[in-house]
């Protein structure tokens, strides 16, 4: 099940590359090609990093932001008549002073995380039960 866990941050991490077409999408901006790279370059390596790194050799605001996701992932995440959702609002992650970008990564991994429970045919409950007795202490 940590395999699977790491698939399900995994694809949480290959998501990140919507960001700036997002928020692009919402200023109706058109950014410079140079914007584009270094943008997507510097928060890949900071989702890169909180994700998938030695906790220690994360920088102090990487820590602090890891954290502050877990803890919402772990309060959040919940099941209820076999579908995995988010109980979190867009306020909570504003609240804890986390980018709105992780929110709709989050709800959007929820979707396919459950699309491919059913797919695989796979008993919901016991895929949601081995997650949160796999998931990291916060």
């Amino acid at each position: 099940m940590k395999v699977i866990l790491i698939a399900i941050l995994s694809i949480f991490i290959l998501s990140s590359c919507t960001k700036n077409a997002d928020k692009n999408a919402a200023t109706n901006k058109e950014p410079s090609i140079d914007a584009i790279e270094s943008s997507n370059v510097t928060e890949k390596e900071n989702y890169d990093a909180i994700f998938s790194s030695i906790p220690d050799t994360l920088t102090v605001e990487q820590k602090d932001l890891q954290h502050k996701l877990l803890t919402l992932m772990k309060e959040n995440v919940k099941i209820k008549d076999g579908i995995i959702y988010s109980a979190a609002t867009k306020e909570d992650f504003e609240n804890q002073d986390v980018p709105l970008y992780y929110y709709d990564m989050l709800n959007e991994n929820i979707k396919d995380l459950n699309r491919g429970i059913e797919v695989e045919g796979l008993d919901p409950q016991k895929f949601y039960d081995e997650i949160m007795k796999d998931f990291p202490e916060i």
